[in-house]
């Protein structure tokens, strides 16, 4: 009966060690080239990672514990006490560190929750976006994202103008936005020969026979007309909650 016990309690604190590695891996952010967009990017190691691998030693060293009761020896719950307490503190440390670090180096100066909305339009046609699945609420990123709502949120700290450009919240979805190229998350990936990404480039016909052309338009808010904007390959989001002040941008491929 004890030897069922005790393999029962390492079978069990056995998955508990590998919830890090399965959160860590596998229900990570998306992975954009060439952009950091989370704040945790710019640090040498990402404090999340090294609580959950932490977690995971402390389910190892409990298992270790209940399974092997007569093994504790005032020595070895000394040495465990150890191994549990400097981690723990010297991760405190860390985490603590970090956060003044990043919110000294941000380029918001601190958290922030700032928002923009946004249309998409190819050939007079409005596009929809793919929808959040569960259990996120969101598409994007923590800092980046939306929440089906065609609404840009940007939400916590934002260390670097870049990551609020309007070209990565297009990365972070799944998309892409540049001078002559868009690039959209197709909400009909699993018809036949759909494919996962919709494109366009300028000079692609329209079904009109016509060649369109990318372009950024933001709103006048005094006016209530949108505005051609030349500088889509690197514009930022206005820094503001409501909308107005806020921005409402579309992006259009369309003819001339």
């Amino acid at each position: 009966m004890a030897t069922l016990r005790q393999a029962v309690l390492v079978f069990a604190f056995t998955i508990l060690l590998g919830l890090p590695f399965a959160v860590a891996h596998g229900i990570g952010e998306p992975e954009i080239e060439n952009a950091r967009i989370e704040p945790s990017a710019y640090l040498p190691v990402d404090p999340s990672w090294l609580a959950l691998y932490d977690f995971g030693l402390i389910c190892a060293i409990v298992a270790a514990s209940l399974a092997f009761p007569a093994a504790l020896t005032p020595k070895t719950k000394k040495a465990f006490f150890i191994i549990i307490a400097v981690p723990a503190v010297l991760i405190t440390l860390y985490m603590a560190a970090s956060t003044v670090y990043l919110n000294v180096i941000s380029w918001s100066g601190g958290p922030v929750h700032w928002h923009a909305d946004f249309e998409i339009w190819a050939c007079g046609e409005k596009l929809a976006l793919p929808k959040a699945t569960f259990p996120s609420n969101y598409v994007g990123t923590s800092t980046l994202h939306h929440h089906d709502d065609y609404r840009i949120h940007v939400e916590g700290l934002v260390v670097s103008k870049e990551d609020v450009a309007l070209r990565s919240f297009f990365r972070v979805i799944g998309g892409d936005l540049e001078k002559g190229r868009l690039a959209v998350p197709n909400t009909d990936v699993n018809s036949r020969n759909a494919l996962p990404v919709l494109e366009f480039n300028n000079g692609d016909l329209c079904p009109n026979g016509k060649p369109g052309k990318v372009k950024l338009y933001v709103k006048n808010q005094e006016t209530g007309a949108f505005e051609e904007n030349p500088g889509i390959d690197d514009y930022v989001l206005k820094p503001f909650y409501n909308i107005p002040p806020g921005d409402y941008l579309k992006i259009a491929f369309e003819t001339e």
